[in-house]
This record gives structure tokens, sequence and C-alpha cells, in this order.
């Protein structure tokens, strides 16, 4: 049974892309929102730290289908020892269906501290929109997916879970708040799981350029021999998004 859970769960991820993506839309105006984010820390005298953080993040619109594309990384140094190196890469896509909506997507990390060479995640499922407004949502999401891991210097791969809350708001039209928590169980173990959970700010202080605060923390119940089960990184930089003068990334 866990055999033929897999092999769904890996085929409907990749076919669901593809499904997803191109079946019945409708000809219609695409929108992007593009933007690009750095952040630097920087400290010399008793202790000599850095900390150098970047990303690029795009969404298109088109007609009820939404596209998510993400790279972020981050790299720290303290009194010349590493203290953080880390990256991120997201596809994610969403089809909605009047209230509710589909979605299929795969995300990686490489984390060298916590001893995650690479984890890669990819499923799909579907959600509603719990409660909306012009000026903000909550989501909830549902769905299945499977794990492939590269951790500890052991391999591993199964089927999992997922439960998804995401909330934004925005305030006015030059500020945003958003939250989101990420429960990932193995299909076989509710117990072994991934806990993420976002929370964070965005503020016009200049027609395209914006300061962003971000708190993130990851919990693995079974993490890496050696490692601890979280993770909490608190970020702020600023961040670029062309065309927000005009709008054009709404």
């Amino acid at each position: 049974m866990t055999r033929n859970f897999s092999r769904f769960t890996r085929t409907g991820a990749i076919l669901g892309m593809f499904l997803l993506g191109g079946a019945g839309a409708s000809p219609a105006a695409e929108t992007w929102r593009q933007s690009v984010s750095t952040g630097l820390t920087l400290n010399k005298g008793n202790s000599d730290t850095l900390t150098v953080v970047a990303g690029w993040d795009a969404t298109r619109s088109k007609a009820s289908d939404t596209l998510r594309l993400a790279f972020h990384g981050g790299y720290g140094e303290t009194d010349d020892a590493t203290s953080a190196q880390t990256g991120t890469a997201m596809v994610h896509f969403r089809r909605h269906l009047k209230e509710m909506f589909v979605y299929s997507g795969t995300d990686v990390l490489h984390d060298r501290v916590a001893a995650v060479d690479s984890r890669i995640i990819t499923g799909l499922g579907g959600g509603d929109y719990l409660w909306q407004s012009t000026s903000s949502h909550l989501s909830g999401e549902a769905g299945i997916g499977h794990l492939w891991e590269d951790a500890g210097g052991e391999t591993d791969n199964y089927p999992v879970f997922r439960l998804a809350l995401r909330h934004e708001r925005h305030v006015g039209t030059s500020a945003r708040l958003w939250g989101s928590v990420e429960y990932v169980p193995r299909a076989e173990d509710l117990g072994e799981y991934l806990l993420q959970a976002e929370a964070g700010i965005e503020a016009a202080i200049s027609t395209d350029l914006h300061l962003r605060l971000v708190v993130r923390d990851r919990f693995d119940s079974h993490p890496p021999t050696g490692t601890r089960e979280n993770d909490v990184s608190v970020v702020s930089g600023l961040t670029w998004i062309p065309g927000a003068a005009d709008g054009r990334e709404k």
C-alpha cells in the first residue's frame, strides 16, 4: 500500500503541474509581479560577523491561474566560521474554481548548518478561502505529496500529507502583512513531521522600494544527528518591486 501511495503521489504531482497549468485555460491578459530583496548584517570588533541574504520572487496571474516562483539564499560567517548557508527554491501553481482552488507545487531546501544537503517536497491538493474581502484573505489547503531528502549523510524518501493556512492583509496602498503555517507529516507516521511558519510585513518607502521584515520558524521532529529540531530566522532588508509606482505589480 505504501509503495502504491508513493507512486501515486510522485506521478500525480508531476502530471498535476502540467495538467493544471495547461488544461482549459482561456486566452486572457497576464500580469507579473516581481521583486528582488537584499539584506546585510556586518559587525567588526569583539566579534566579526557577516550575514548576506538575497532573493527573487515572481507571481504571474492570468485569468483563474496563478504561478509563483521564488529563489532565496543566505550566507553568514562568525569569526571566520560559517554560521549560515541556506538556499530555497519553489514553483507553485494554483487554479481558482470560484471560491475553491486546486494546486500543485515543488519546494527545495539546502541548509548546510542544519546538515540538510537537499530536501525536495512535491505534491498537489486543493483548498478554500475561509474568509475573503477586498483587502485580506485567509485560505486553507490540504494535499498529498512526496519528500526526497539527503540529510546528515543519509538519504530517504517517503510520501507525505500537507495541511496549510495562509493569511494576507493589505494596509492602504503601500503596506501588507502576511502569515502562514504548514504541517507536513510522514504518511506512515504522523509523529514524524515538518512544521514551518512565517510572518512578515512590507511597507513602501519610495515608489519602487520597500522595507521588509520576515520571521521564519522551521521545526523538524526528527532532525539529522547532532542538529537541533528548531530553527528561527529574522530577516530584514530592502525589496525592489519594479512597476510598483504605476500598479503593474498588482
